[in-house]
């Protein structure tokens, strides 16, 4: 008589890999770009659905970034394709967690302005910048670091009328390079303020 033994996925490898399905079409990571997205799409979601995954962000130089999420991605896909694929494809994510995936994919679309701005600035500084990026990543370093600007800003208790300003002011000092875009950005922010009610 002989046993296959099945591999112990741990169940948050099983349900990163089903979130980053669902927001980017894709739970793979295989370049920057695919990272870059993974880590962006991970903050959103735990501040859209309201869940704490346990990831730690800070501001790095695309964004913001979480050591312990690039681990648990390194980790879960080494793990070879069909033994994780079918447990993703089983598991199971609640109504009000895919409402917040939805307005997430929707957020990390850039507008056509910004699409236009990343057009025109890829050609005055593509020289200068360390990666040539698409448009929706620049997109994503932009919004998700105006938008943990503006969470830290607003957990030190900044008034409502100095909040928006103090995160543009940080905001431009950050990322002095593509001030011109943060109107694009505080506009999408503040429909992402809105539909989070913060």
């Amino acid at each position: 008589m002989s046993f296959v033994l099945e591999r112990k996925i741990p169940s948050r490898f099983i349900g990163l890999s089903k979130i980053l399905q669902l927001i980017n079409g894709e739970h793979r990571i295989t370049y920057f770009e695919d990272r870059l997205k993974a880590q962006k799409a991970i903050f959103l979601y735990q501040i859209m659905a309201e869940v704490d995954l346990g990831y730690y962000f800070k501001l790095d130089d695309f964004g913001p970034y979480s050591e312990e999420l690039a681990d648990d991605y390194r980790d879960a896909f080494s793990i070879p394709d069909p033994e994780l694929e079918g447990r993703v494809a089983s598991y199971q994510i609640g109504s009000d967690r895919i409402a917040a995936i939805e307005k997430i994919k929707i957020l990390m679309e850039p507008s056509d302005e910004f699409e236009h701005f990343s057009s025109e600035f890829m050609k005055e500084h593509g020289d200068q910048v360390d990666l040539q990026m698409s448009s929706t990543a620049l997109w994503l370093e932009l919004l998700t670091s105006y938008m943990a600007i503006y969470l830290e800003l607003k957990e030190r208790k900044f008034s409502s009328e100095r909040l928006l300003d103090e995160t543009d002011l940080r905001l431009k000092k950050y990322k002095p390079q593509l001030d011109r875009a943060i109107p694009l950005v505080r506009n999408r922010a503040d429909e992402f303020r809105h539909a989070v009610n913060i």
